[in-house]
């Protein structure tokens, strides 16, 4: 079996002559500057700034998770996520994470849900080999953290309504900008999406929702879900074996509503951060945030929906936007992925517009490291 390896030497964190070591959290003599807390060395704080995060007791145990889902919702049991499966906790931004701690974490296939991003922390060492699924889906189920409020302002990503055929709306934008939707006919704009974010992106949070489509004769149809936020932190190493995937990619647009209706636009794909100081990557490992596709728009007959950006074996394609059942109706637009912008769909002519597809989510690599462009879309930052 033939591995990527990639290392760097450790990092501490910066007071007097005093920094830890991330393999152990013990101390030792270092005055070099690195990213870090400004204070003195916890060693309930992991990860580098500005993704450090602190858990509220040193984990003392193993976790094996696979095929499990896991829900990021508060339980009711105080500071504890739902299930009591793991701590919430803040980060940087003031945003607040489902935290699952342990010695060492080997992850299967886990299937991750609510409205948290979700953190993996191990003292030790990750091996994921199966899938880490943070991503949303056509059916309304959404990833981790998705449809984050930091998306911004996004009045304008809405179509245009008209009785005879209504704007579709724009898709999702988070480190690709979505596609336009399309113009309905007789002066009905489509939804015009917002700017991807500035590079890098420091705040962890899930992707942006598509803009619905204009009403036609009936009602909105609605943009699909951003994709989750995941980040896994270990102080030793993280692997990927050849089974090892990690996705967080959005919801297809819904297909425009009978009765010349607009469709939904394409979400945008969510955010995966991976920190630790030695990464083994398999080849055959894949780790992805692409954006769905735009539904079709509708004429006499409903518009189906765009395709979803989580499918596992297609790292290097386009989620399809919908199709239409009525000639003059426009299809949706194809999500982001790699470097490839999503697309906005064209003028209709007698019937709704597709929505735009979604733009690609945020994939950042900590430590100065790199990930073989084989396994990942988007580039990561």
């Amino acid at each position: 079996m033939r591995w990527w390896l990639l290392a760097i030497a450790g990092c501490g964190f910066k007071h007097g002559v005093m920094a830890s070591n991330p393999t152990d959290g013990s101390m030792t003599d270092d005055t070099e500057m690195i990213d870090g807390p400004p204070d003195a060395f916890d060693p309930l704080c992991f990860g580098a700034s500005p993704f450090g995060v602190c858990v509220p007791a040193m984990p003392i145990a193993p976790l094996t998770i696979d095929g499990i889902n896991v829900v990021t919702n508060p339980s009711t049991t105080a500071g504890k996520c739902a299930n009591d499966t793991g701590d919430i906790v803040t980060m940087g931004g003031g945003v607040q994470v489902c935290a699952i701690s342990a010695t060492t974490l080997t992850l299967g296939a886990v299937y991750a849900a609510g409205g948290l991003p979700l953190v993996f922390v191990a003292s030790q060492t990750i091996t994921v080999n199966g899938d880490i699924s943070a991503n949303s889906a056509n059916t309304g189920n959404s990833g981790p953290g998705a449809n984050s409020p930091l998306c911004g302002d996004m009045t304008s990503t809405s179509g245009t309504a008209s009785a005879t055929g209504a704007g579709g709306g724009a898709g999702g934008s988070f480190g690709g900008r979505g596609g336009n939707g399309g113009n309905g006919v007789t002066a009905a704009p489509g939804g015009v999406a917002i700017a991807a974010v500035t590079s890098p992106q420091n705040v962890l949070h899930g992707g942006c929702s598509g803009g619905p489509g204009g009403v036609g004769a009936s009602t909105r149809a609605p943009g699909g879900d951003g994709g989750g936020a995941v980040y896994l932190v270990a102080r030793q190493s993280i692997t990927l074996t050849a089974t090892g995937i990690i996705t967080a990619s959005a919801g297809g647009g819904t297909g425009g509503v009978a009765g010349y209706g607009g469709a939904g636009g394409g979400g945008s794909g969510g955010m995966i951060v991976l920190a630790a100081p030695m990464l083994m990557i398999d080849p055959a490992a894949r780790v992805f945030a692409n954006g769905g596709g735009g539904g079709g728009g509708a004429g006499a007959t409903a518009g189906t929906d765009g395709n979803s950006g989580n499918l596992a074996s297609t790292l290097a394609s386009a989620a399809l936007g919908g199709g239409v059942n009525d000639v003059g109706a426009t299809a949706g637009g194809n999500g982001g992925y790699l470097a490839v912008s999503a697309v906005s769909p064209g003028q209709s002519t007698n019937g709704g517009a597709g929505g735009g597809g979604g733009g690609v989510g945020v994939i950042r690599v900590m430590y100065g490291q790199t990930v073989p462009a084989a396994n990942v879309s988007p580039p990561p930052e």
